[in-house]
């Protein structure tokens, strides 16, 4: 099955909070069997926009979530099955290289409401309305934190822990190539909210 999107075009941040901005109930989802910058990025971005007063939710399946299903806000999450019934305007992809690796149950939703893509792989296909995508970043938890600063979303606990697993997951815990200063002064912002980092590495 093939995206019905067209005309993507890519965006920046500002065009992101924008998009965000505009609408009234977002999902949110990543790829099928979300690793840690997937999962993370989807409890993060869901807890900091309901904090900030917009009406957003996460789908994934709760079994199967490996190492990060640890995480605080894995209990919201919607399946699948049924986040595709409920009434979104728009819905948010992150840490998703193309459409065919949306959950199956949400991809009919591409083409009915807008999609924004946001991803740091370099072969991302561009299978959003807006197409957000930074092939120098560590990881699409690096992006989501910028996201955050430059509108203005408040992090704490939930939120930063949640990051830092999406970080040091596509990072390698910092050792990767793609590390850059950014990923680190991104570490050391999200470090300022208690993270556990030893209970993290043990999970």
């Amino acid at each position: 099955m093939k995206s019905k999107q067209t005309q993507p075009r890519h965006a920046k941040p500002a065009d992101v909070i924008h998009a965000i901005g505009q609408a009234r109930r977002i999902l949110i989802t990543g790829h099928v069997r979300p690793d840690g910058d997937s999962l993370g990025c989807m409890i993060a971005l869901a807890h900091l926009l309901n904090r900030a007063g917009i009406k957003a939710g996460a789908t994934a399946e709760r079994k199967g979530l490996g190492g990060p299903g640890f995480l605080a806000g894995v209990e919201h999450l919607i399946r699948p099955q049924s986040a595709h019934k409920k009434r979104f305007d728009l819905l948010l992809s992150v840490d998703c290289g193309s459409f065919d690796r949306l959950p199956e149950p949400i991809q009919p939703l591409v083409g009915k409401i807008p999609l924004v893509n946001i991803d740091h792989h370099r072969t991302n296909t561009l299978f959003g309305t807006l197409n957000w995508i930074d092939g120098h970043s560590s990881s699409t938890g690096e992006m989501i934190w910028r996201l955050a600063r430059k509108a203005g979303w408040k992090l704490d606990a939930v939120a930063a822990e949640a990051l830092w697993v999406a970080v040091i997951t596509d990072s390698g815990r910092f050792a990767y190539d793609q590390t850059r200063p950014s990923t680190l002064r991104c570490g050391a912002d999200l470090l300022k909210y208690g993270v556990r980092t030893a209970y993290i590495n043990d999970r």
